[in-house]
């Protein structure tokens, strides 16, 4: 088994079948984490066309299949997201790549939260 990390597309858009080791292509909402092998992730990243995720911040976000969480879980969730990317542009300082990565992710955990809020 490959290693996974979790990514997530601001726009949405399509992953390859063969990177993705399926039979078509995995199709994904925007903002939505999702698993992908390691090489395939860092290269979406690396090119911006997707921002990594924490996989602490997905199981906090996603919930559990069987049970979902409720939606004050799902906003409380959210709003740590938030602070969590917050103190990840802080921590970034004068690294541009990093803040603009943090900075991306900020965005990505907005989003969601705002989302979640309607």
């Amino acid at each position: 088994m490959s290693k996974k990390m979790f990514i997530a597309l601001p726009a949405g858009g399509l992953l390859d079948r063969a990177a993705m080791g399926t039979d078509k292509d995995v199709e994904v909402s925007p903002h939505k984490p999702i698993a992908v092998p390691v090489a395939y992730g860092l290269s979406l990243v690396h090119n911006r066309f997707a921002v990594e995720v924490d996989a602490e911040t997905v199981k906090k976000v996603g919930g559990s299949a069987k049970q979902p969480a409720s939606t004050a879980d799902e906003v409380a969730a959210a709003q740590t997201a938030v602070a969590d990317a917050k103190a990840a542009v802080d921590a970034a300082g004068a690294d541009m790549v990093a803040k603009a990565d943090a900075e991306a992710a900020l965005k990505v955990a907005e989003e969601a939260l705002a989302k979640l809020k309607g």
